[in-house]
């Protein structure tokens, strides 16, 4: 499991995490409808997500879940599993110096997600 002070929060579009929402069929339904009624293309809505610091040798710059996602009227949180493997398809169970050495691929799977109506960030 990573923990949430071992990465940073980033912004990025809805359509970088496109990998992700493929993975879910309904997800995707969802995203399309959203992006429908709300007159707005992937590249027009800006979601948050956890990046991994310069600490993190082979990951620097690279986001992770959860993502919070703003379609203007309402928001799309993503949680996801998440596993970091480095060479030989070595896993790392948690988060350590050898870790952050050495893992060079993180893989998320088993989107979750809720929509809201309520800022997240608490902003109004």
């Amino acid at each position: 499991m990573i923990r949430a002070n071992s990465v940073r929060e980033a912004s990025l579009a809805l359509s970088e995490i496109d990998p992700i929402i493929a993975k879910s069929p309904q997800l995707q339904r969802e995203i399309n409808q959203a992006l429908l009624d709300g007159k707005k293309a992937k590249d027009d809505v800006i979601c948050s997500g956890m990046r991994f610091p310069g600490q993190w040798q082979n990951l620097g710059g690279l986001r992770v879940g959860p993502y919070t996602c703003d379609f203007g009227t309402k928001w799309l949180q993503v949680k996801t599993k998440a596993q970091l493997t480095g060479r030989k398809g070595k896993v790392f169970e948690a988060v350590t110096p050898a870790a952050m050495k050495n893992a060079d691929k993180i893989t998320e799977t088993s989107p979750t997600w809720k929509w809201t109506t309520d800022d997240p960030s608490g902003e109004k």
